[in-house]
């Protein structure tokens, strides 16, 4: 091989490891953006089918993440168990909640959908529990995502009171009116909700 042709190859090898280098970090940038969870404060409504059958139980539900960290919680109401006041009937409030921080929860990016997945246990079980918050993009870069225009969701829980796996879809709430962003329900039982209370001893 001759001198020139050496010497050529040279410098081709030098280039390549020179922008080596510069190409691993671009990627590596590029990753980053696409993993990065944007700032969004997502609410909704759903109810869960179980086998066929929808429960008369409303969970609210908000995802909210800011500088990569998220936050899950669900309010639910209309329960209507057996009430300590009176004979009647009374909704407990019901609080649960997962993030990212405590590893109960999981969000990922899929276009302009956050795929957000918790773990957890109750008294009836372990479940995991998976949906999807699709939203509108703000129109000023920076600004917080709050317009969700698509919702799935389901989990799937091992029941130890029934002694099998349980699929559970999760049915959102439409609108009573396009373009309002909620709904109105009339609620089969009155609220039971937390107040001070007196000392227990």
């Amino acid at each position: 091989m001759s001198e020139k042709r050496i010497k050529k190859l040279i410098r081709f090898r030098n280039r390549i490891v020179f922008l080596l280098p510069l190409a691993l970090s671009i990627n590596a940038q590029l990753a980053i953006a696409q993993q990065q969870t944007p700032d969004v404060l997502l609410r909704v409504t759903v109810q869960q089918r179980v086998e066929g059958k929808l429960n008369s139980e409303f969970h609210v539900t908000e995802l909210r993440c800011f500088n990569g960290g998220c936050s899950l919680t669900t309010v639910t109401i209309n329960s209507c168990r057996a009430s300590p006041m009176s004979k009647g009937q009374a909704s407990p409030l019901v609080i649960e909640r997962a993030s990212t921080q405590d590893g109960t929860l999981k969000v990922s990016n899929d276009g302009n959908t956050l795929i957000a997945t918790s773990t957890g246990s109750d008294i009836g079980g372990d479940y995991t529990t998976t949906e999807r918050f699709t939203y509108e993009k703000p129109a000023t870069t920076g600004m917080i995502a709050r317009h969700l225009i698509g919702y799935s969701g389901g989990s799937v829980k091992n029941s130890v009171t029934l002694k099998k796996v349980l699929n559970i879809e999760f049915v959102p709430l439409t609108e009573s009116i396009p373009n309002i962003g909620y709904s109105e329900v009339k609620l089969d039982c009155p609220l039971g909700l937390p107040t001070v209370t007196k000392p227990l001893r």
